[in-house]
């Protein structure tokens, strides 16, 4: 799968081995987990020195020194030896001499980019280290408008306005269609993704990285959105980028990445709870505290796994082990040389209701894993939209420049043999969004949700 328009605050990520007798005490689970990439990582990060042998001369060495380093890595520790059918040495006598040409930072990151596009898999990124030396740190995170804009009907339609940000202040609607941004239509977005035939869910992907970049700004600044609201009537709104939702997590070799999780009840006897990344701490602990207020008197529990890109591999079995009522297997993590199991059981009491997951085309790699897998199981049912397919696990090694390479080391297949990626989760009840549903509704994914629950309570 080729990934070019990648917006890197939200890169898809999965890792770390941790033994499942581990997940059933929180404190070792916790102790685990401050080391659980690192340790993935440290066998890499040895080999940062070692000669790669020199592609092309340059005026920058450190570049020289990149290039070697991610092409190397690629070749040495990708999980099919055959690199997904793609001649890697020529690949690297390709991009040599644009390399070496290159005019700036800016424009040696794009090529690099590029080079790692040509395996056509997720999980193969690459981030510039300006992203890394922000002066305050909140700004990494925090610039953001609190709206979601996704591909609906074949245009770009507000599909979630976070309470009390910026957007929801300006008065913006789930269903109002986005028509320009600073005066900048957003007509040219969706014929770019049609030229390269990309499939459904992936187009959609792809789109809403776009639209993530294009509502993207400084913090304290305003942009001006022009929209058509629920009559068709032009309106626009100025909305002010402010702080993201949750707290401002620092994670391995990502920057800082803001986690949050909700819990509420959407009924009197359905639990609902959300969480936007899969990070032990701080968020692991709140889902159990959040499941546990909603155990023993609730008919189901929805959890929200919309826009969740991942995070650490070993939370999704953490989380399966807690809602389920007998022993699973998420899937097989399948590296060059050996493989990891994913298997969980219960770890407390068994939870009696039903279990549904929440998905959308941003529901990427551990939150595809943990929905899939409980899919196959009959553990939970997924309702939403198809998810993304970008599965594959991922270690992110620091660069010599300060920026960061992730490479997938892993393939990953479903306990009956179901390659994810490329094909993501196919919910068992598919929501297909529309303008005319958003605006009157809100939240029909939701909706169709606690219709799963309470059509099953009667049954």
């Amino acid at each position: 799968m080729q990934i070019r328009e990648r917006a890197t605050k939200f890169l898809p990520f999965m890792t770390g081995k941790v033994r499942n007798s581990e997940l059933r005490k929180n404190d070792l689970l916790k102790n685990r987990s401050k080391r659980l990439f690192s340790s993935v990582c440290a066998f890499v990060l040895v080999g940062v020195g070692v000669s790669c042998g020199a592609i092309a001369r340059t005026d920058n060495p450190q570049r020289e020194q990149i290039f070697n380093l991610v092409w190397s890595r690629v070749k040495e520790k990708h999980f099919d030896p055959k690199l997904n059918g793609v001649d890697w040495d020529a690949v690297k006598v390709k991009y040599a001499p644009k390399v070496a040409s290159a005019k700036d930072e800016t424009e040696f990151y794009a090529l690099m980019e590029q080079m790692l596009g040509e395996l056509k898999q997720s999980h193969f990124n690459i981030i510039p280290p300006y992203r890394f030396l922000a002066e305050d740190e909140k700004k990494e995170g925090g610039a953001v408008t609190g709206m979601t804009v996704q591909l609906v009907e074949g245009k770009p339609v507000i599909t979630r306005i976070e309470p009390k940000l910026p957007a929801d202040k300006a008065g913006l609607k789930p269903g109002y269609q986005i028509v320009s941004i600073d005066g900048k239509t957003l007509d040219d977005i969706l014929p770019k993704l049609k030229e390269r035939k990309l499939p459904v869910q992936e187009e959609r992907v792809q789109f809403m990285l776009a639209m993530m970049a294009r509502l993207g700004g400084t913090l304290g600044e305003s942009s001006t959105i022009a929209y058509l609201d629920e009559n068709d009537k032009p309106q626009t709104a100025q909305v002010t980028h402010s702080f993201a939702k949750g707290e401002l997590i620092r994670f391995a070799n990502l920057p800082p990445t803001p986690g949050f999780v909700e819990s509420k009840r959407v009924a009197p006897r359905i639990g609902y709870i959300r969480f936007n990344i899969f990070l032990i701490e701080p968020i692991l602990d709140q889902i159990r505290t959040s499941f546990a207020s909603m155990k023993r008197n609730t008919d189901g529990v929805i959890f929200d796994l919309r826009g969740n890109p991942g995070g650490v591999g070993a939370m999704a079995y953490a989380i399966a082990g807690m809602v389920t009522q007998k022993p699973g297997k998420l899937g097989t993590m399948k590296m060059r040389s050996g493989e990891l199991k994913f298997p969980y059981e219960p770890t407390e009491k068994p939870y009696r209701g039903k279990v549904v997951f929440l998905t959308d085309e941003f529901s990427l790699s551990t939150s595809e894993i943990m929905a899939g897998g409980m899919q196959e199981n009959k553990d939970a049912i997924v309702v939403g939209r198809r998810t993304g397919g970008m599965v594959l696990p991922s270690i992110i090694e620091k660069l010599p420049d300060g920026g960061r390479l992730q490479y997938a080391f892993a393939d990953f297949k479903t306990a009956k043999g179901v390659l994810l990626e490329g094909r993501g989760v196919v919910p068992d009840f598919p929501v297909e969004l529309t303008r005319k549903t958003l605006l009157k509704e809100g939240d029909p994914i939701l909706n169709a949700a606690i219709a799963q629950i309470n059509k099953r309570k009667k049954s």
